[in-house]
């Protein structure tokens, strides 16, 4: 699916990311660990083609992405990759329906279509007594199942996931830890960064990012 090949990073004088290289393939569930500073949202950022590596290749099913042209990555953000953020970021006056179709709609997709896609994939998250609540109405670890309903809207091919459960208790945590684990079982391939070694337990594969340099156990 993807092969990173030797890509680096500097922050001015600050390399945080040297040397990397690895392959992530088809169905992996991949757990990125490290301290605060390792790199590892960086390392993210350049997975999903938001931030350029300095050197080094990115390259997708053999095409390198970071000769992409800015329209031609966000095509390619949209139809491949999924997104789950720490915080939900949930739109306060959308309800979790609204909230979960709206990356549909930016695709394209026409707004009674993506609303009802929106209810299946609510549906399959747990949330169908809630698909009509406001975010203020539901709990953390039910926006965050919302938040990853609305990251599979586009029927991507990987999920990118920062800190996922940081903000939630052990029993949301755990609920979003299994969830992610089921959606991985569809073949997506899932990439989750967090400080949390619970999520250990879930992933096939494990990277220790330390100095900038990724080794996997």
């Amino acid at each position: 699916m993807m092969r990173i090949v030797n890509a680096g990073k500097k922050y001015g004088e600050l390399e945080v990311l040297h040397g990397v290289s690895v392959r992530i393939d088809d169905g992996d569930f991949i757990i990125v660990r490290g301290k605060s500073g390792s790199g590892k949202s960086t390392l993210l950022k350049i997975i999903g083609g938001v931030l350029p590596p300095d050197e080094g290749k990115i390259l997708w099913n053999g095409v390198d992405i970071c000769r992409y042209k800015e329209s031609e990555m966000v095509k390619w953000r949209r139809s491949s990759l999924g997104f789950v953020f720490q915080s939900p970021e949930l739109i306060p006056y959308l309800s979790a329906k609204e909230n979960a179709a709206l990356p549909m709609i930016y695709n394209g997709c026409p707004r009674r279509s993506a609303l009802i896609r929106a209810g299946k994939l609510l549906k399959m998250v747990g949330l169908s007594e809630r698909m009509n609540h406001y975010p203020a109405e539901l709990s953390g670890g039910e926006a965050q199942r919302c938040a990853i309903a609305r990251s599979l809207g586009n029927m991507p091919s990987m999920l990118l996931c920062d800190e996922p459960s940081g903000a939630l208790d052990p029993l949301g945590a755990k609920s979003v830890m299994k969830l992610l684990k089921m959606v991985n079982q569809y073949r997506k391939t899932v990439i989750v960064v967090t400080h949390d070694p619970a999520w250990e337990a879930f992933g096939n594969r494990v990277w220790d990012l330390s100095e900038g340099r990724l080794t996997e156990r």
